[in-house]
């Protein structure tokens, strides 16, 4: 009948060539990224590597750069990850039997496409994800609506094996790359649904090689205007700051100048010495509980973030700049509660004031050496 629901998979592949460029192609990327120096001990200094070849930076693919998407899905920080990957594919390469090498391709680049969209949907816009995580699972979201498929032709004994199998390896790989640096959850889930939505659009109902065809480039069309409409309904993120060059790691510095103009505020509304003896109190109280916290806070993270080397000098002059910062709020805070002493000691607190400007424009300098 002409609504026969039975899957209809396409002649089987003589061999899994898609999966060997898809293998190829990682391998390859991951020996340049090794020549340009890839830090395995750290993914501190990975991350503008990963910008340079490709990385799914979420501001630049916000920003125009939407080919990021696909690029993205053939970096990775770890020999582990990219073997972890490199074994899911080989093990799910049965996704070409069954759906053909143009609805492998079609699958794995649908599940990248949304899956990353979905990452920049919901990241921080100084986030780089790499990583194949959304077009492995749609092979696999494909392949688990082709078991499913099956169900009638195979003995319970063996489609439960299979099914189980399937399952413990999916979630160890889930397991596996979310615990990586730089992974996000979002690719995996949203991955794998196009996978079983996408699988179920070329498995059913499909009688000719030409009508399989024209499902799989629909359902490639389809995930881009998906992917489009998710990519242009995100906002912009604000204009970069001027520490966007150096990557995720910039973001540390973009807190720095937003708790430098906060303390400037408040060096402007300061009462003058001969206040009130309870305003001068008060204003001391917001020094010591809301200025100087956020100082304290930003420099104990400052000082224990993994800062690539070339940024290095940059990073000293910001920790010289907190230094003096917190050191001037604890000489204001004593010059509020006691004025005679901040008298005696007016020359401490314009010394911390300078060295904190000083430090700025070393850290401006250094930036432009980048």
């Amino acid at each position: 009948m002409a609504d026969d629901p039975k899957p209809t998979p396409p002649k089987p592949a003589a061999f899994p060539w898609a999966t060997v460029v898809v293998v190829a192609t990682m391998l390859g990327v991951f020996a340049l990224e090794l020549s340009r120096g890839l830090d395995m001990s750290s993914d501190a200094n990975n991350a503008e590597l990963a910008r340079s070849l490709g990385g799914n930076y979420v501001r630049l693919t916000l920003g125009g750069d939407w080919w990021r998407l696909v690029t993205s899905l053939f970096v990775h920080y770890k020999i582990t990850t990219l073997a972890m990957t490199a074994v899911c594919l080989i093990q799910v390469r049965g996704v070409e039997r069954v759906f053909g090498r143009l609805g492998y391709a079609v699958l794995f680049l649908a599940g990248g496409l949304v899956g990353g969209a979905a990452s920049v949907a919901h990241l921080p816009p100084n986030m780089v994800v790499v990583g194949a995580a959304g077009g492995l699972f749609a092979l696999y979201g494909a392949m688990v609506v082709f078991w499913l498929a099956v169900r009638d032709g195979l003995d319970d004994v063996t489609w439960k094996r299979g099914l189980r199998n399937m399952g413990v390896f999916l979630a160890i790989n889930l397991a596996f790359s979310l615990a990586a640096t730089h992974a996000d959850a979002a690719p995996f889930f949203v991955g794998l649904a196009v996978g079983a939505a996408i699988g179920s659009l070329l498995l059913f109902r499909v009688r000719t090689s030409r009508a399989r065809t024209i499902r799989a480039v629909a359902a490639l069309a389809g995930a881009l205007a998906i992917t489009a409409g998710v990519l242009l309904a995100v906002p912009q993120p604000a204009a970069p700051s001027a520490y966007a060059k150096l990557g995720p790691t910039g973001a540390l510095l973009d807190e720095l100048v937003a708790a430098d103009h906060a303390l400037g505020q408040h060096l402007k509304l300061l009462p003058p010495p001969g206040s009130d003896r309870a305003e001068l109190a008060t204003a001391a109280d917001r020094v010591d509980l809301e200025l100087a916290p956020p100082l304290v806070a930003l420099r104990a993270r400052l000082a224990a973030a993994a800062i690539p080397d070339a940024q290095r000098t940059v990073f000293d002059a910001a920790l010289r700049h907190l230094d003096a910062e917190i050191h001037l709020c604890g000489v204001m805070s004593h010059s509020l509660r006691d004025p005679a002493w901040g008298a005696a000691h007016h020359d401490a607190f314009e010394a911390d004031r300078v060295e904190a400007l000083s430090a700025v424009k070393i850290m401006a300098a250094e930036v432009k050496k980048l």
